[in-house]
């Protein structure tokens, strides 16, 4: 007998970020992996507060397909916070739908482009490290990874120091993630208002160390050094 097809699962839109890290994580200790129709349904259920139904209707899903997806999700979640791990996101099976900017996944359906977890991070860096003066460092490392694997390493130089311009900068670089020592309120809030993921915290190591560690759940970050 043919396995029986998997339904389309309906997502109105990715998370606004690639995961959460543990601080007091093992680096020994694989992330728990939350795939993007897990994400949805804990946010259509707990978020938007919809009754199940709703909630399977908004997703394609029928109502005992829904109610699997929400309990695997609870439970890991529950695993993360009780084991202290990180959690990273993925998007499984995955594409945008071209007509509602919708992402839908499944296992190929219409042969169209599957899409992977890109991300280019942008890093102050100092000889190749992490500089810890976040605004006043020379130069940036772009880096290109997807899903866990680093692809690219590239050198810019830094803008003049202006407020509000690095955010614009990083963006119009391609840059959808910042990692710093340390950075402050307003800073963090401007990058946000670019679409850029901000991670803070993090230690003065070499950037595509760092940014391998990020991308495969592993980087513990400490207190974020900047009161400004």
């Amino acid at each position: 007998m043919a396995p029986r097809k998997k339904r389309c699962r309906h997502i109105h839109e990715p998370p606004g970020f690639s995961g959460y890290v543990a601080r007091e994580a093992r680096a020994s200790v694989e992330p728990v992996v939350l795939l993007y129709e897990e994400y949805e349904a804990l946010r259509l259920a707990d978020y938007d507060a919809l009754k199940h139904d709703e909630a399977a209707e908004r997703m394609s899903v029928s109502r005992p397909t829904f109610a699997r997806i929400y309990e695997n999700v609870r439970k890991k979640i529950a695993k993360a916070f009780v084991e202290s791990r990180s959690i990273k996101f993925d998007a499984g099976c995955a594409y945008f739908s071209c007509d509602t900017n919708q992402i839908v996944t499944s296992e190929g359906i219409n042969n169209k482009k599957m899409t992977t977890m890109e991300k280019i991070i942008a890093i102050p860096c100092e000889n190749g490290t992490l500089s810890t003066h976040f605004g006043h460092a020379a130069e940036f490392a772009f880096v290109q990874c997807e899903g866990e694997e680093v692809k690219s390493v590239s050198m810019k130089q830094a803008p003049p120091h202006q407020p509000g311009l690095l955010p614009r900068w990083v963006s119009e670089q391609g840059g959808n993630t910042v990692i710093a020592g340390g950075m402050g309120n307003k800073a963090i809030e401007l990058f946000r208002q670019n679409n850029i993921d901000v991670v803070t915290g993090a230690p003065a190591i070499g950037v595509e160390e760092l940014a391998q560690q990020y991308v495969s759940g592993k980087l513990t970050g400490g207190d974020n050094r900047c009161d400004h």
